[in-house]
């Protein structure tokens, strides 16, 4: 099984974060594009907004992948897109038609989380360098704190312990075909594929946008990244990610 991701992982035990992990040798210039960094264990995983990451020690797959993509920083939604389905790829082999992507970075098992993505990038004259892909992914975790949406794991939905090296091997795989895709600039495909993954596309469900509780649709994704929102008197609007609330 061929992966871009090939002979350069590291492999952890404990650790504050595998993104702040990988930003440190990324300056230090001890790693290059297709660095993989795992960990067992995160005291301060970290996942949109600053939310936490919850993991039990040994028990999920926590890892930071480094890219060079070299695209312009007014694409950088089109990275979290590819990465998304790259996820949905994985996801459907276990899971068939119930997976689905939540708008931004969050993966959904008939409405349950079971991953999670934190991209940060690196960014000189308008283009992006460097892109750490932070993923966090319930294997054989089964007791998660209230989220919202309620997470899940394969073992909860399966019934099953799994191996997690496996796993990550059958994900770095995925992402592989589809980074190829972003290196060849092929961005509409990648948005037409992501938009057939959302969660919520075309259907009223509540939100909260600015304090309030709201009922409006899903209705398209810009070319930054935000999410597009009709409501019920026809207006559509577009928000990022700290402006709205999925109820």
């Amino acid at each position: 099984m061929a992966s871009f991701f090939i002979d350069n992982f590291l492999f952890l035990d404990d650790i504050e974060s595998t993104n702040e992990y990988t930003q440190k040798l990324l300056k230090e210039k001890k790693i290059q594009e297709g660095a993989v960094i795992t960990a067992k264990f995160q005291k301060k995983g970290k996942g949109q907004i600053d939310a936490n990451w919850e993991s039990e020690y040994g028990k999920n797959l926590l890892m930071s992948l480094l890219v060079s993509p070299n695209i312009p920083i007014e694409s950088q939604f089109n990275i979290s897109m590819c990465i998304s389905i790259a996820l949905h790829d994985f996801a459907s082999r276990y899971f068939l038609k119930q997976v689905k992507n939540k708008w931004p970075n969050d993966l959904l098992i008939k409405k349950e989380k079971i991953a999670g993505t934190l991209i940060q990038n690196t960014v000189s004259n308008g283009v992006i360098k460097h892109s750490i892909i932070g993923i966090g992914l319930n294997v054989n975790q089964i007791v998660f704190a209230e989220y919202s949406p309620k997470a899940t794991s394969f073992k909860n939905l399966l019934g099953k312990d799994f191996d997690i090296q496996k796993l990550q091997k059958e994900l770095l795989y995925c992402i592989s075909n589809r980074y190829l895709k972003l290196k060849q600039l092929e961005f509409d495909k990648i948005r037409k594929e992501y938009m057939e993954s959302l969660f919520a596309l075309n259907r009223w469900t509540n939100y909260k946008v600015q304090g309030k509780k709201i009922k409006a649709k899903l209705v398209g994704i810009d070319k930054i990244g935000k999410i597009l929102l009709e409501f019920e008197n026809g207006r559509i609007n577009s928000f990022s990610l700290k402006e709205v609330v999925f109820l």
